[in-house]
């Protein structure tokens, strides 16, 4: 923006901002990929969709176990700083102060408890989707083990490397922008 027609290019193992020389050497310096770039922030209101049944997302049943539901209740979540102090943690919208936590390896929302091990449950890293699109959340305590539906309610699990593990761990992040969610 505020040098125009120059282009950031790495040379000698130092990035630099050069005008182009057209060559094919300066036009490959000056590409880069970018890499697993998350949008999103403490405080955003989402929903999480699944990849392979993308008419369903995350949701709290009224047992309190989580599952993928078509349903239009209880999808909406709050981003939270990982209540551990890493990764993130999903608030539920429809039930302030619970949070999606695994126990016995089961996806639940619970009231929050200001235990270690129910802050460890309830983190989460993002990484990219699995499945090659969207985001797959790795337990912060557990790091082998990923959430994952499987026969719609979410547990945690250790990737088999499949096709369908990749899938049922791997989510689209939606932003909802609604002023009455606080």
């Amino acid at each position: 923006v505020n040098v125009p027609q120059r282009f950031f290019r790495h040379s000698s193992f130092n990035l630099w901002i050069h005008s182009s020389d057209g060559s094919d050497l300066f036009n490959k310096d000056s590409s880069f990929t970018v890499e697993h770039v998350f949008a999103f922030k403490a405080g955003d209101k989402v929903r999480l969709r699944s990849v392979n049944f993308p008419t369903h997302f995350v949701s709290r049943l009224p047992d309190g176990r989580v599952a993928i539901s078509n349903s239009e209740s209880d999808n909406l979540w709050i981003v939270r700083d990982g209540l551990v102090g890493k990764g993130i943690s999903f608030e539920s919208v429809s039930k302030p102060g619970s949070f999606i936590c695994h126990r016995n390896y089961e996806g639940w929302v619970d009231s929050r408890l200001y235990s270690e091990l129910y802050c460890y449950d309830s983190s989460f890293h993002v990484e990219a989707g699995l499945a090659g699109v969207g985001i797959s959340l790795r337990s912060v305590n557990i790091p082998q083990r990923f959430l994952r539906h499987s026969g719609f309610n979410l547990w945690i699990h250790n990737s088999d490397g499949s096709d369908l593990f990749n899938k049922d761990s791997s989510f689209i992040f939606e932003q909802v922008h609604m002023a009455w969610i606080k």
